[in-house]
């Protein structure tokens, strides 16, 4: 796997921010599930397709590097053709072994159901 896909589906690691475009509009979100992101827990978004999952999961990232440094921060659209050539365990492994090895790292998942076996 390139990690170039990686960098482009992660564009903090280099601007430390997540792109504006990618933000969305705010929207009237109950505020523990911005807390509970630093748990250590797993929180599953699920909703209908479009409604806003993925704005919500970008959101939640943007609000995390306002304390957390950008490379413990991956994200990874499943959907992405590169990606989905690649068993989790390796992208994962890939990410630590390049960007971030030894601290917590806060993983989002988009569209997960596109790994065979994912649960």
């Amino acid at each position: 796997m390139n990690i170039e896909a990686l960098e482009n589906w992660n564009p903090w690691w280099a601007s430390k921010e997540v792109p504006q475009v990618l933000k969305g509009m705010k929207r009237n979100i109950d505020p523990l599930i911005f807390r509970s992101v630093k748990e250590k827990e797993i929180i599953i978004l699920t909703g209908v397709r479009r409604c806003g999952k993925t704005t919500i999961m970008y959101q939640m990232m943007d609000s995390l590097l306002k304390g957390v440094p950008p490379a413990q921060i991956l994200y990874l659209n499943l959907d992405d053709e590169v990606l989905k050539k690649e068993s989790l365990e390796y992208i994962y492994s890939a990410y630590r072994q390049y960007k971030n090895p030894d601290k917590k790292a806060f993983v989002f998942l988009d569209e997960i159901q596109n790994i065979p076996g994912w649960e």
